[in-house]
């Protein structure tokens, strides 16, 4: 394509992603008109600028849309045509799709080689049958569930392999979701501060991350990825040309998203970012010496949250264990710290829904194996099968890989799972070879992608719902699976 059909694009895609926000976002009654307003513009803005750099400089645009997306899901802008929910995000992606398909610039010298042709049919046939399950299964929100929930983060895949980042850029983009997250979290706080602050836990819970990522469980999942990312520009402080203070910056970073991970109230996410903690110092520090202190730490923090030490307290120093407890529950409330023992009502509710939630969503797909019940039909269904359970309008299996596979079936499922396995193995791969730039952002990108998946198991990731207008834990997902995939296939010069 000529530059003036390059920019003609530009133009068009850039000026229907600003009538799109402008016409399209979210206006609360409850807040002065000009806030609304002036967030539609902010949003706006940076939305047009992403798809301008798509399209003339995909590589950069990439890096916006990772760092940027936060500001734009703000705005919570929508359009629909028809049953078709148009996004933001779907602007921005398919400027992104004609950005690489038209560029022609030289890839870096130690940029991956391009992907081989059967990488590109298991992408086609993942698609294919989430569109076969949509239309076989038409669900009220199927359409826009597939659309934004697994063919959007297709294409995000698709578009990291096709611009085939170096190792260096690929740490440029794990960097570029720390920014996100970092600025999400400054957004959640300070809404947690201003609006939050005088409602019960409960309610701060449920609204934490309403303007960003619409609940406190995908920020948990945000978060546990980001976490990881935070640390590139220490760890590779001098491999790279970061700017001055890019390591204390990521230092401040990290200990905001510490801070919101423990607002989420979400046991999922404390779990799962211990568990990323642990790994990365298992990983990155071969010294026992210095492993010890810091797996003592990361348990000695964990325990602020998680009450393991209480058992054996209350066996051992019974007054240490009530004062122990009184602790936890002025800082996290009593239900919370009941949600822990499975010998409580709430304890026992939390862990055997999920039990129930997975038994059913096995019988859907026994009974429809290879392309699901639909898209957001998991709802229905589990109604129909479980009548007499405490939550009947349960909307999904609580797990990434049961839901896809009551949902779109057996098929699907298994190349989702087979896939993020097999990216998560070719991140790893990077730690063989003698080149501290690819060793790092290898390990950063495997244990960032085993917190996307424990989260996916503990807490559940149901792609999408059109209530939402955000989809950016799926995004991630991509992102790291793409950035992972691409590492692997490097030969390092570094």
């Amino acid at each position: 394509m000529s530059r003036f059909g390059t920019w003609t694009a530009a133009a068009l895609l850039g000026a229907a992603v600003a009538v799109l926000i402008m016409a399209g976002a979210y206006r609360p009654t409850e807040a002065p008109s000009w806030l609304g307003a002036a967030v539609a513009v902010v949003a706006g803005a940076v939305a047009v600028t992403m798809v301008v750099l798509a399209l003339t400089r995909p590589a950069w645009g990439a890096l916006l849309v990772v760092a940027g997306m936060p500001v734009v899901s703000v705005a919570r802008a929508q359009l629909w045509i028809g049953p078709v929910q148009v996004l933001p995000i779907t602007l921005v992606i398919t400027a992104l799709v004609i950005g690489v398909m038209i560029a022609s610039g030289v890839p870096e010298p130690d940029a991956p080689p391009a992907p081989r042709p059967r990488t590109w049919l298991l992408l086609v046939l993942g698609g294919s049958l989430a569109i076969a399950a949509t239309l076989v299964n038409p669900t009220s929100d199927a359409l826009n569930v597939t659309l934004h929930g697994v063919l959007e983060p297709m294409a995000a895949f698709g578009v990291v392999l096709a611009t085939r980042p170096s190792p260096p850029q690929a740490a440029w983009a794990l960097v570029a979701l720390a920014v996100s997250v970092a600025i999400a979290t400054l957004i959640n706080l300070a809404w947690l501060a201003v609006v939050l602050v005088p409602r019960d836990l409960y309610e701060q819970r449920l609204l934490l991350a309403r303007l960003t990522y619409f609940n406190a469980g995908i920020f948990g999942t945000m978060l546990v990825t980001a976490i990881p990312a935070a640390l590139v520009p220490v760890l590779l402080r001098d491999r790279m040309p970061w700017p001055r203070l890019a390591a204390t910056a990521s230092a401040v970073a990290i200990g905001l998203m510490v801070v919101a991970l423990f607002f989420t109230y979400t046991k999922s996410a404390w779990l799962s970012a211990a568990l990323a903690a642990t790994l990365l110092i298992l990983l990155l520090e071969s010294r026992w010496r210095r492993r010890i202190p810091m797996l003592i730490g990361v348990s000695l923090l964990l325990a602020v949250v998680v009450p393991y030490p209480l058992p054996v307290l209350r066996a051992v120093a019974p007054g240490a264990a009530d004062g122990y407890e009184a602790f936890l529950v002025a800082l996290q409330g009593p239900a919370r710290l009941d949600s822990w023992d499975p010998e409580t009502y709430q304890g026992s509710g939390s862990i055997a829904i999920r039990v129930e939630a997975v038994g059913a969503a096995a019988e859907m797909a026994a009974h429809s194996p290879l392309l699901g019940v639909g898209p957001g039909g998991f709802q229905a269904e589990f109604a129909r099968l479980r009548p007499g359970s405490g939550v009947p309008g349960l909307q999904s299996a609580h797990n990434l890989l049961p839901n896809l596979a009551a949902e779109y079936g057996l098929p699907l499922a298994l190349l989702t799972g087979g896939g993020l396995l097999w990216c998560v193995v070719m991140a790893l791969r990077a730690r063989r070879i003698p080149s501290r730039v690819r060793a790092v952002v290898g390990t950063i990108l495997a244990v960032s992608l085993i917190g996307f998946l424990c989260m996916a198991t503990l807490f559940g990731v149901d792609l999408y719902r059109s209530y939402r207008t955000m989809n950016l834990d799926v995004l991630t997902a991509a992102l790291l699976a793409g950035l992972s995939y691409s590492l692997a296939r490097v030969t390092p010069t570094i």
